[in-house]
Parts: structure tokens; C-alpha cells; sequence
């Protein structure tokens, strides 16, 4: 999917993030009957995943309410997309860890579920750096005046 050049709105990339901070904090909702669960690992990687939604929303909002200039909120995002990414591979490799002898632990376990919600926290975030992208900025173009004060319009009509 190619990027769409944004206009001058300054606040569509915020409606975005916040957007996201809601649907975030909507998924960390519905783990909540998984959290009831009475099998510890179901239990245990329901609240990994509940605890990194809510941490990563937490974060977008204060992001999004740190940065106004929607250039400087998309250049961070891309930061941060990168912090979540190297997150992600942590938490796949904690989950491949040998298991001790007494079963798996329950770091283990919350590492499995925050695995199992990193990667689309990803692609959302990188959605919004990839949509989001700044149009280049050509000073010249239309400003171009003749040495008579003439627009170049006004030139080619007179020629």
C-alpha cells in the first residue's frame, strides 16, 4: 500500500494515535475474562498481554500530548515502533527460553502473551508512520517572481 501525502491538518495524525490508544485499551478490556481463567497459563498470558496493551496506550497518549507538531508525533512513532519491535523479539525469545524442571514460569507465560500482541501493535503503529508522511516542501514552486515583478503566469500570458 503506497503512503497518501497528508494536507495541512495538523490534527488527523492525533485523532489517529488517540484512536489507537482507545482500541488498544478496548483489547486490554476483553482480556479480562481470560484473566478469570483458572488454568495459570491462559491466566498468566491473558495478563501479559493486557499489561503491554495498556503500557503501549499509556505511552501513545502521552506521546500524542507531548508532541503537538504532527511531524515531530509521526518521527517519534517511528522511534518508538522501533523500541516495540526490539520488545517484541525479546518477548519471542523469552518464550523459547528452556523451561525449568518444576514447568514453565510464569515470566514465561506473560512473555507468550505479549508476544501474541506486539506484532499487531506494530502494524498499527507503523500504518500510522507509512500513512502519515510529510509532503516535500518546494519553496520555489509558484513563487518564482521576474526581475519586472511579473508571476510566471503573467509572463506566459504576455508572451
Amino acid at each position: 500500500m503506497k503512503p497518501h501525502p497528508v494536507r495541512n491538518n495538523v490534527l488527523t495524525l492525533h485523532k489517529a494515535v488517540a484512536s489507537l490508544e482507545r482500541q488498544l485499551y478496548k483489547q486490554a478490556h476483553k482480556l479480562e475474562k481470560q484473566c478469570r481463567s483458572m488454568n495459570d497459563r491462559v491466566h498468566w498470558q491473558a495478563r501479559g498481554g493486557q499489561q503491554t496493551l495498556r503500557q503501549v496506550a499509556g505511552q501513545l497518549r502521552a506521546l500524542r500530548r507531548q508532541y503537538r507538531p504532527w511531524r515531530m508525533l509521526r518521527t517519534v512513532l517511528g522511534d518508538y515502533l522501533q523500541c516495540l519491535q526490539t520488545q517484541c523479539a525479546d518477548a519471542e525469545e523469552e518464550t523459547k527460553m528452556p523451561m525449568p524442571k518444576r514447568g514453565i514460569s510464569v515470566m514465561q507465560w506473560k512473555a507468550e502473551g505479549e508476544s501474541m500482541v506486539l506484532p499487531g501493535i506494530c502494524v498499527e503503529i507503523n500504518h500510522l508512520v507509512e500513512t502519515y508522511v510529510p509532503q516535500p516542501i518546494n519553496w520555489f514552486q509558484g513563487n518564482i517572481v521576474a526581475l519586472d515583478h511579473r508571476t510566471p503566469n503573467a509572463i506566459k500570458k504576455s508572451a
